[in-house]
């Protein structure tokens, strides 16, 4: 039974293990690991845009369909979209990073036309195809050719800067500022915190990202 207290608690879980995922992608970016590192931001992303599903089930906890809403947990495209829908708002809105926001904009609808947001020679323009590229090894039977991850410096970091963006935009998702419930504190402190702590991190990201 979903009820408002597990959603409390799945806010604040969902959050912290998006940002374990992606920490973890920028570990693997300063290890050089660029493959590895794209797939772990995309899932940062894909995990994140859930946290936007649970204030919305929140919100609609007396007339919520548990099955759709357990439907927007596991299918990737709709999480993408609730991720990408609540930061491009964000970054319009706030006068965010505009490259940022571009590049988010090139993946809307999951339609991507050209590199660095592919490998060439890859066939799915789709940001699933995207992740799926960069962890898995493939085979194209037209010319015979094995195809294996190999994603770049450049796009590892875009996709990086991204699930940061998706990630800050997120913050006061998972701490309280737009929850509908008087019971329920806001912690300003902890929302201050994260987004500090996401900002450091992300300026000394682009220290080596040249």
């Amino acid at each position: 039974m979903i009820d408002k207290s597990l959603l409390l608690n799945l806010r604040k879980s969902i959050y912290l293990n998006s940002k374990c995922l992606l920490f973890d992608a920028e570990i693997l970016f300063r290890e050089k690991s660029y493959s590895s590192s794209i797939f772990l931001s995309i899932t940062a992303i894909e995990e994140a845009g859930k946290l936007y599903d649970t204030l919305i089930a929140f919100n609609k906890i007396n007339e919520l369909d548990q099955k759709k809403f357990y439907l927007r947990f596991t299918n990737h495209k709709l999480k993408h979209l609730s991720s990408f829908t609540k930061s491009l708002v964000d970054l319009r809105s706030k006068g965010g990073n505009k490259k940022v926001s571009k590049n988010i904009s090139k993946l809307w609808g999951f339609t991507v036309d050209k590199v660095p947001f592919r490998n060439k020679g890859r066939q799915q323009p789709k940001l699933m195809g995207i992740r799926n590229d960069s962890i898995y090894t493939d085979v194209d039977f037209g010319n015979g050719s094995v195809l294996i991850p190999n994603g770049k410096k450049k796009e590892a970091y875009q996709f990086l800067e991204m699930a940061y963006e998706v990630l800050f935009s997120q913050i006061e998702t998972a701490f309280g500022h737009f929850w509908i419930d008087e019971s329920q504190d806001i912690d300003i402190k902890k929302i201050e915190s994260e987004k500090a702590l996401l900002t450091k991190r992300l300026q000394a990201l682009k220290v080596i990202k040249k």
